[in-house]
């Protein structure tokens, strides 16, 4: 319904800065077309795609392409979308937004904005395997089905040991938290080395902090933020597992 998984974007005010601190993370600059009037970078470990704009806005947004994006805002529209910006001018890249329930932005673009990367294995970052984007929700519930609504596919809710619930979309899958156990929306990876990784922030210097209470399904996590300011929450697993299930 709201079309193919592009990007997470995030507000980058120094994107030359959080692209060398994602690229000592192990994640891969990738090639950019010229759509953007402000400076602009994306990233990626052959599953996440961090979209790096020095452009202020609600960060991060999840950013999806819809082709023919222009003809069907008015039916979105009509499904009971309420669009906070439409820019769909005849000399404009067009792009909309809304809000969720629980204030997460989703952008919808007409177009791809870089060009996609071949990787030999993904998960080529010392980060291990892309999870989720966690999304704290005062009522995981509600949020929960209006995601459903508008084409993510779920396993459904989940009341323990708090209440969560995941959804997948093409490309990408959104963790819905209790915003009491999560207070920020962040960027979950499973390392199988999280101590390992540990070190490394260490010896660059990136302080890290160890999460109170872990995501659904992990022993232990810890959080830390670059120049982008979006957190990541690394936790131990077995990579051989499917990222979409852990939790």
């Amino acid at each position: 319904m709201i079309g193919r998984f592009l990007e997470f974007s995030v507000y980058a005010p120094d994107v030359l800065a959080a692209v060398h601190h994602y690229e000592r993370l192990g994640l891969r600059q990738l090639s950019v077309g010229e759509i953007w009037s402000h400076p602009y970078a994306v990233v990626s470990d052959g599953r996440a795609v961090i979209g790096l704009h020095a452009y202020e806005f609600d960060s991060p947004a999840v950013t999806f392409v819809l082709q023919s994006l222009r003809t069907k805002l008015p039916r979105l529209a009509d499904q009971g979308i309420e669009f906070a910006f439409a820019k769909t001018g005849d000399d404009q890249f067009n792009e909309a937004g809304f809000v969720s329930p629980t204030g997460q932005m989703i952008t919808l673009l007409e177009a791809r904005t870089y060009s996609p990367a071949a990787f030999d294995t993904p998960d080529v970052s010392d980060l291990g395997r892309f999870v989720e984007l966690m999304v704290p929700c005062a009522d995981v519930a509600a949020e929960l089905r209006y995601w459903e609504s508008i084409g993510l596919r779920s396993a459904g809710l989940r009341e323990t040991p708090y209440a969560h619930a995941h959804l997948a979309g093409e490309d990408v899958t959104i963790g819905l938290h209790d915003a009491s156990v999560l207070p920020r929306r962040a960027l979950r990876f499973a390392c199988a080395e999280p101590g390992r990784l540990a070190m490394r922030l260490d010896d660059a210097d990136i302080p890290w902090t160890t999460l109170p209470t872990p995501p659904a399904g992990a022993e232990m996590a810890f959080s830390f933020t670059g120049p982008d300011k979006l957190p990541i929450v690394v936790h131990e697993a077995a990579l051989g597992a499917d990222p979409a299930r852990v939790g």
